[in-house]
């Protein structure tokens, strides 16, 4: 999972200089990435004013809430990998009325304890996701929701 500039910035300071607080919630949301299909092409670079085709929020659709504890993330050595990770635990999403294609999420946090969240992270499925045809809820589940380490 690529982090941007802001998760990068946010974990160096939380650990290095001990100069941030760890949120209490993260927020996690979806939209379309892929520029091939009409997406929002993120980098590390990347602000949470880039992403532009997040499902409608006017329909059904929400940014989810999980939090820091120890009941939504956990954290585990991958031994093909050779890294640790952090995987948080299933996120579903009302989409009943929302028609929207998706095939990334997103992760949101206060990065400088400011009140505002920032892009921190985001991550491509491997494939696309017509919402119109998903029919009530899209769970994010284990697979794929790994952060790479930020040192």
């Amino acid at each position: 999972m690529p982090l941007t500039n802001n998760g990068e910035e946010f974990c160096l300071k939380y650990i290095y200089d001990d100069a941030v607080t760890k949120p209490a919630t993260v927020y996690v949301g979806l939209f379309l990435n892929d520029p091939d299909e009409g997406g929002d092409d993120l980098g590390v670079e990347s602000e949470l004013a880039d992403i532009t085709t997040e499902p409608d929020d006017a329909e059904t659709y929400e940014q989810q809430s999980i939090s820091f504890s120890e009941t939504d993330f956990t954290t585990v050595f991958d031994d093909e990998i050779g890294h640790w990770k952090a995987i948080f635990e299933d996120v579903a999403f009302d989409v009943q009325d929302n028609t929207e294609d998706i095939d990334a999420f997103f992760l949101l946090w206060d990065v400088d304890d400011d009140g505002v969240e920032e892009l921190v992270a985001f991550e491509q499925f491997e494939n696309l996701y017509n919402l119109d045809t998903i029919g009530g809820s899209f769970v994010l589940s284990e697979a794929g929701k790994v952060l790479l380490p930020c040192v």
